[in-house]
């Protein structure tokens, strides 16, 4: 009965081979086969070029490039793969700047109408509504939303000087143009002086005694 034949693993391949053929094997594997630098997959070396074109959109300008005599660590360092840290994408070194900065769904954004940041796949939603509120325009005295605030200031007469800018009495809460609201309101208070001496007049004489 023949006895169980010894192995070895391939550094190379990663195959196990029988010790007695390791040597050739080993031979036959620097010579024809190589490691991709990107994603180490054993490739024949011939076809490392149309490999890394397929599958990392590289070209080699050097068609007789040796893998075991050129050193690759600056190389690997920029092709290498890496993850988003935001949303976990795969992707290229050389891509990761441009993928954080304008493509990333989970990058921070901030809404120009509240200043809040929150990722920018909600941006959409968040100002529809945030846009849908209203501020009161100090111009003209009109309600006006957010995301037609800027459109308003160009035109608003108020802001323009085509009509007096418009305030609220603080006691009757009557609007007023801005340069009058002090004498309005000094009219409003005389006026309720008035009504609370017509009432007082009134209740003296409900409350005298008839003879």
């Amino acid at each position: 009965m023949d006895e169980k034949q010894e192995t070895r693993t391939c550094g190379r391949c990663h195959r196990k081979v029988a010790e007695t053929n390791f040597a050739l094997h080993e031979m036959h594997c620097r010579r024809f086969l190589c490691v991709c630098p990107e994603c180490d997959e054993v490739v024949p070396r011939m076809h490392l070029e149309q490999h890394r074109e397929e599958q990392h959109g590289q070209v080699s300008t050097d068609t007789h490039m040796h893998l075991t005599t050129v050193p690759l660590e600056p190389h690997t360092s920029v092709c290498s793969q890496v993850k988003c840290s935001k949303c976990n994408q795969k992707m290229e070194c050389r891509h990761l700047k441009d993928h954080e900065s304008d493509e990333c769904q989970e990058r921070l954004s901030v809404c120009h109408f509240c200043n809040l940041e929150l990722p920018w796949k909600k941006q959409g939603e968040h100002l529809l509504v945030c846009g849908s509120r209203t501020n009161l325009c100090e111009d003209c005295g009109h309600y006006i939303l957010w995301r037609e605030q800027q459109e308003h200031d160009s035109t608003c007469s108020g802001a323009h000087g085509a009509s007096a800018k418009i305030k609220v009495a603080v006691r009757c809460e009557a609007s007023s143009p801005a340069e009058d609201i002090e004498k309005h309101e000094l009219e409003c208070l005389l006026l309720a002086s008035e009504e609370e001496e017509e009432e007082q007049q009134e209740k003296k004489v409900i409350c005298s005694p008839t003879r």
